[in-house]
């Protein structure tokens, strides 16, 4: 075959020898399985003739006899049915099914070529191939099959031919992908041990499933928070050792509250000590199991979290900073580390996170000046934070559906990791560097973007049942 061909087309051929030869073995069994099932078909239909086609008289047999006048002489009632055509009705019945079954699969394998061809062309049509358009490298199907990790999600292996994961994910062809292919793309990895391959994931269902949390998802230490899961059921995760603070945006509805309350909960969970501000509802989105914690604190009044947030805070960031320096510690998970191995005598230090549900409130100016004064306190504690005591386990988890500038400020995009639910163009751009989130349905709910590209949906869960053991005894968990 290839001696035939002429230049041209060796240079717009997009496979290699290699690459022709797994194919065509794939698409043997293929056939082999078209045939299979033909086969099956052609028997069933055959069974069913048989059935009804049939020269002898069963009612003959003496076996068969026998049975016939012990079902008339125990069942009387049904004296006018004979028991063999019953046996027949019921065996086309099942041959009926079967035969169905059959069809069904056989449709399915003759469409794997079309889906091919699909995909192939939605590829080209949206640019995700290697090298020029009219010598263009584009990906190729090979076999897909259920994830093993969740089985709502098929994994498809592709043929890469030159093409990135990055050449997929830019410029929004993911979603482009989807609306041509009708289906939701969950994601793109690169294949395991070979680097010419490639997965595609994608579901046929549109829907935002509604994700429960369970404690058993807990990582166990005090630094790694979930987020909630990516279209392929993966977990996404965050490292406070990494980025010590996290800013939750979206607009009323989004489910903002609730992701900031999940993340809060894994901090109690861990034993991790949690200061929350909540000026605008009165608290009433944390209910008495919150309140019962020890290691929680909820403040409604202003001057009251001003108290604990600007100088309780200030001097224990103060105190931190000397300990890590006085042992030569870059963070307080390695300080921790010191003090379990037995080089440093004294007690670990405790992580403590700082919430607002609503930062924006914080970062309007007052026409009251009392109000003001203590609004520029705490503004001026927060920027500190995000600024210089990075390293010291004091973390600042931020909620807010307002965009603005004084919130978003460089030291705040510089040192805390960003996600955006549904949102106007304006705050997704301004939180995630990108009108994805206004692309983000209005009937979603719990749905995030990351300022790193990844998608998640949030957990739900229910308080009574999380805080169990953390409730009656108001202890650390």
């Amino acid at each position: 075959m290839y001696n035939v061909m002429n230049k041209k087309s060796r240079e717009e051929k997009n496979t290699t020898w290699k690459q022709d030869l797994y194919i065509a073995i794939k698409q043997f069994n293929y056939k082999w399985k078209v045939i299979t099932i033909l086969i099956a078909n052609f028997m069933f239909i055959y069974l069913h003739i048989l059935l009804f086609k049939i020269n002898i008289n069963l009612n003959n047999i003496p076996f068969i006899k026998d049975l016939n006048k012990m079902t008339l002489k125990n069942l009387p009632l049904i004296n006018e049915i004979n028991i063999i055509h019953c046996m027949i009705y019921i065996t086309s019945i099942a041959l009926s099914i079967a035969l169905i079954y059959g069809f069904y699969r056989l449709l399915k394998a003759l469409s794997k070529p079309y889906k091919t061809k699909i995909i192939t062309g939605i590829c080209k049509d949206l640019e995700i191939y290697y090298g020029e358009r009219n010598k263009s490298n584009l990906p190729i199907p090979i076999t897909e099959k259920k994830d093993k990790e969740n089985s709502k999600i098929i994994k498809m292996e592709l043929y890469s031919n030159g093409t990135t994961q990055d050449d997929w994910e830019k410029e929004d062809r993911l979603k482009r992908f989807s609306q041509k292919f009708h289906r939701v793309i969950a994601g793109v990895e690169p294949h395991e041990t070979d680097i010419d391959k490639m997965y595609l994931y994608y579901k046929k269902d549109f829907s935002d499933k509604i994700l429960y949390w369970k404690n058993e998802y807990l990582v166990n230490d005090d630094c790694t928070l979930v987020l909630g899961e990516n279209g392929i059921g993966r977990k996404e995760f965050i490292n406070l050792n990494d980025n010590p603070h996290l800013i939750i945006a979206g607009s009323s509805g989004s489910g903002k509250s609730v992701e900031l309350s999940s993340l809060l909960m894994q901090n109690i969970l861990k034993g991790n000590r949690v200061i929350i501000g909540e000026f605008s509802k009165g608290g009433v989105d944390f209910n008495k199991y919150w309140r019962n914690l020890k290691n929680c604190d909820i403040y409604t009044n202003l001057d009251l979290f001003d108290g604990v947030f600007c100088y309780d805070l200030s001097h224990e960031l103060e105190v931190r900073k000397q300990l890590l320096t006085m042992y030569d510690c870059k963070n307080i998970s390695e300080y921790n580390k010191k003090i379990d191995a037995g080089e440093i005598k004294g007690e670990k230090l405790q992580r403590i996170i700082i919430a607002l549900d609503e930062a924006g409130q914080i970062f309007i100016k007052s026409s009251d000046k009392a109000i003001e004064k203590t609004l520029a306190h705490i503004r001026e504690m927060i920027n500190k934070m995000f600024s210089t005591y990075r390293f010291c386990g004091i973390h600042a988890i931020l909620g807010t559906q307002v965009p603005s500038a004084s919130i978003f400020t460089d030291e705040v995009r510089y040192n805390a990791d960003r996600i955006c639910g549904k949102a106007n163009k304006t705050l997704s751009e301004m939180v995630i560097d990108s009108p994805k989130a206004s692309t983000i349905p209005k009937k979603s709910k719990g749905h995030f973007i990351t300022n790193w590209n990844t998608e998640f949906q949030g957990y739900l869960f229910f308080e009574k049942e999380v805080f169990k053991n953390c409730e009656k005894k108001k202890e650390n968990c």
